[in-house]
């Protein structure tokens, strides 16, 4: 017999009732099965979503400009100098 169940706190919870005796012993093997959905705000999730800009090229070149400075500005709080750009590469 098998059952397809999910862990919650710690705990398996089976997906339907399964009728077994009280304080009978099973024994359990384990197959991690992707999930279907992936979780929200997970990075899977995210990259199923089809967005794109609606906004004039300009406009997310300033929005572009604003982050790689908030980076830069995140980066010399803690004194770290950015080298390349492109790559993300600082030297630390």
């Amino acid at each position: 017999m098998t059952c397809r169940a999910t862990i919650k706190n710690g705990m398996l919870v089976p997906h339907e009732p399964i009728n077994l005796p009280e304080g009978a012993v099973v024994e359990l093997g384990f197959e991690i099965v992707p999930s279907e959905t992936p979780a929200k705000g997970s990075l899977a999730a995210l990259a199923q979503l089809n967005i794109e800009w609606a906004g004039d090229s300009e406009e997310l070149d300033r929005l572009l400009d604003e982050v790689r400075q908030a980076r830069q500005d995140d980066l010399n709080t803690f004194g770290i100098k950015q080298v390349d750009d492109r790559y993300g590469d600082v030297d630390l």
